[in-house]
């Protein structure tokens, strides 16, 4: 039998070297897998986190195709539904 890890906020952006504002940022737009418990309650399982960078990886072949695109794109709402400029 597997045993699952979940971890939270803190120690998921620490696994992905991000900031936790990125962490939240990507949560409140649904681009990283999670599970919320609760209103204020998120978690984070490990294997899918890893899934979830092996899913998002570029090759260096398309490294200069995404450096092109620039900011065209760009999902510019935030969470509260305001837009960004």
């Amino acid at each position: 039998m597997t045993t699952t890890r979940y971890v939270n906020y803190k120690q998921a952006a620490e696994y992905l070297a991000v900031p936790v504002g990125t962490l939240r940022s990507l949560v409140c737009h649904k681009r990283i897998p999670h599970v919320r418990l609760g209103p204020r309650s998120v978690k984070f399982e490990l294997a899918e986190l890893d899934q979830w960078i092996a899913e998002h990886r570029v090759d260096s072949d398309q490294a200069d195709q995404v450096r092109t695109k620039g900011w065209q794109g760009r999902d510019t709402r935030t969470c509260d539904g305001s837009t960004l400029r």
